[in-house]
């Protein structure tokens, strides 16, 4: 248990352009991240806000669970667990990295550091961890965890993959560290809490060195199958068809059932996709990049790039959409120069990293009900729209 209190870092800003108060949570200068785009960060009351931040700036520095008022006080470190053994660098550069998850309640964080062989959940407010299951079993003869999902109050998903790529899922009960073994080689997307079913995805990316048209190298997906979603059961079995894989970063359209996401290239619109209909375009417009939804299907945010416009925030019934701030981030580093935002359960928070001052920085964004009032009335990004 550390529990640290830090009182504050904040720095509050109001965005130039579009009025929106933005708080940078983290000033300090080493990187800090938010935890995910695809699932919530924030807590079901909107007070708190947690996230990772790597203790000293060395690309093999361990990273530690933070947590902070969505006002940008009462900052504490909750976690500083020491590097269990040798840990290879990852291809986004990091290591000794924890996977994390905020729990539905938003009491605890399930958790898991690369090298170690255990996963804890992290008491929200007291920073104590409990060991709650011993995964070594599942990671002998080469195989890694390949990060989790939280399916219901009292189940989660893990991941792993052995030596040879091919990947499988244990099913976990935190509260008896229980494990069964889904014979599901396939990634997971997320959970369809409508139907009690896994939301997955076969033929996912396998990304390796390619050669471009111009003998330049880089980092590509070399898997020529086309990916789809689907959906199973949660033993594993009853694959049902979701969606083809139209998507530049596709993810569950909160706890609805449905997968939305970003087109792939050269589309430049929002897709969501539901049980038995094609993929339907929500708001067109700029290249939407990373996007992460409100609990009830109802509130999209998405990131932007090529070139960057900005957050945008997007009505999904009304399909109308506005920009909600400006990250100003370098689109660079995978993991610290894009934005990845998300959004609280009820959408009304915003949640986002930015390099702008150098360094990969928290902020949070307070989406007020004028604003997102003005986006359900068609109010576009005009100069004369002051009046939120």
């Amino acid at each position: 248990m550390l529990r640290t209190p830090l009182a504050s870092e904040r720095i509050q800003m109001t965005d130039p352009i579009t009025g929106i108060k933005v708080i940078q949570i983290t000033s300090y200068p080493t990187p800090s991240n938010p935890l995910a785009y695809d699932w919530p960060s924030v807590t079901p009351d909107n007070q708190r806000v947690f996230f990772q931040a790597q203790r000293h700036t060395a690309r093999d520095a361990t990273w530690d669970l933070w947590r902070c008022d969505t006002d940008g006080l009462n900052l504490f470190q909750l976690t500083e667990r020491e590097p269990a053994g040798e840990v290879a660098m990852r291809l986004d550069g990091t290591a000794h990295r924890p996977l994390a998850r905020l729990t539905l309640d938003g009491s605890a964080l399930f958790a898991h550091w690369h090298g170690d062989e255990w996963l804890y959940r992290i008491d929200a407010e007291t920073g104590a961890d409990e060991a709650i299951a011993d995964l070594s079993a599942y990671t002998r003869d080469g195989c890694t965890l390949q990060g989790f999902f939280i399916i219901s109050d009292d189940r989660l998903l893990v991941g792993r993959r052995d030596a040879k790529g091919q990947r499988s899922w244990l099913r976990l009960t935190p509260a008896s560290g229980h494990v069964d073994e889904l014979a599901l080689d396939a990634g997971v997307l997320g959970f369809d809490f409508v139907r009690d079913r896994i939301i997955v995805l076969l033929n996912p990316y396998e990304i390796d060195l390619k050669a471009t048209p111009d003998g330049s190298r880089v980092y590509a997906n070399v898997n020529e199958t086309p990916m789809s979603a689907w959906t199973c059961d949660i033993d594993g079995g009853d694959l049902r068809f979701l969606s083809p894989w139209v998507y530049a970063h596709g993810t569950p359209l909160g706890h609805t059932g449905a997968m939305h996401g970003p087109g792939h290239p050269p589309d430049k619109c929002v897709y969501v996709t539901r049980e038995g209909s094609d993929p339907e375009k929500v708001a067109e417009g700029p290249y939407f990049w990373h996007s992460g939804a409100s609990f009830d299907g109802e509130w999209v945010i998405s990131d932007t790039n090529w070139p960057d416009e900005g957050l945008k925030i997007v009505h999904v019934p009304s399909k109308r959409w506005r920009t909600l701030c400006h990250a100003h981030a370098t689109q660079g580093h995978t993991q610290m120069g894009h934005p990845h935002s998300g959004l609280s359960q009820d959408g009304c928070i915003a949640v986002f990293g930015s390099d702008r001052t150098g360094v990969r920085q928290v902020y949070v964004a307070h989406i007020t009900d004028e604003f997102r009032e003005s986006v359900m009335a068609g109010h576009l990004d005009n100069a004369t729209d002051k009046w939120m």
